[in-house]
């Protein structure tokens, strides 16, 4: 299935989510989206209706599959092999 399908689903067939219910779609709480708003760093671009704030479902999906693209960054230190290979990019 698609995502987008899988988001319609969620929304009830809604094309424009509302900032609560995206967060949630989004793993990520409201407060972080509005915070990456108010700095102009949110990827998603907004649809504003009043003072309401909502996000076109497809642009959510899109987001979701870029995200699922992407391999997570290794946390903690580098491996031995991988010092060595920045060392000796260095040169």
């Amino acid at each position: 299935m698609d995502t987008l399908e899988l988001i319609l689903r969620q929304s009830n067939g809604a094309i424009l989510i509302p900032l609560k219910r995206a967060a949630g779609i989004l793993g990520r709480e409201p407060q972080t989206i509005r915070n990456q708003l108010s700095l102009g760093k949110c990827p998603i671009a907004p649809v504003y209706m009043g003072r309401s704030v909502f996000f076109r479902a497809d642009d959510l999906a899109q987001e979701i599959d870029k995200a699922q693209q992407q391999p997570k960054p290794r946390r903690g230190r580098p491996s031995k092999a991988q010092q060595a290979t920045h060392q000796a990019g260095r040169g």
